[in-house]
């Protein structure tokens, strides 16, 4: 069991994807057209590179390109949800408890 949950450790901190797999993998595709992927692409790989983040290529067959890059799915995770509701223009939705609101 030790040992299995070890495996499952090291594999999901190597789960690299390319936006277009993530975007499919997750169907997120109306909130996430392809022109916004690659806007979001060009911005998750300078921020990927300012902060020193790996980023993989990862061959496609089907593309102008003969790879795109590869993010790790944590990277996306935490950046996707910000990059887009910035890009709506919308600020964060914050939830105050019960007797906090401000008018």
């Amino acid at each position: 069991a030790h040992a299995n949950a070890n495996a499952e450790r090291a594999l999901a901190t190597q789960h690299f994807l390319t936006i277009r797999e993530y975007v499919f993998l997750n169907k997120l595709d109306h909130q996430l057209p392809p022109s916004m992927q690659t806007t979001y692409g060009r911005w998750l790989a300078g921020y990927c590179l300012e902060r020193g983040i790996p980023v993989r290529k990862i061959q496609v067959a089907d593309r102008q390109y003969e790879a795109e890059n590869g993010y790790h799915t944590g990277t996306i995770d935490a950046t996707l949800p910000s990059w887009i509701t910035r890009r709506q223009g919308q600020g964060h939705l914050a939830i105050l408890p019960t007797g906090e609101a401000k008018l």
